[in-house]
């Protein structure tokens, strides 16, 4: 028998733009929440994950967008 995983919650987590990485990561990391920072430039893998927090970063590591995948 197979256990089903929990439902993910399909929107992104708010209160994050605006903070600095470190801050938002902390944030994500304290809820058990999965992420990856995305910086201006850096190339994005393209497997969809539901639950994944993607923190769209600036130059100066603030979050200026969230999104999930």
């Amino acid at each position: 028998m197979t256990s089903t995983p929990p439902p993910v919650d399909p929107t992104p987590p708010t209160g994050l733009v605006g903070l600095t990485a470190t801050d938002a990561v902390g944030e994500l990391d304290a809820a058990g929440r999965p992420h990856r920072l995305l910086r201006p430039g850096t190339m994005r893998t393209l497997d969809f994950r539901p639950d994944r927090v993607n923190l769209l970063l600036d130059e100066d590591d603030v979050v200026v967008e969230v999104t999930l995948g």
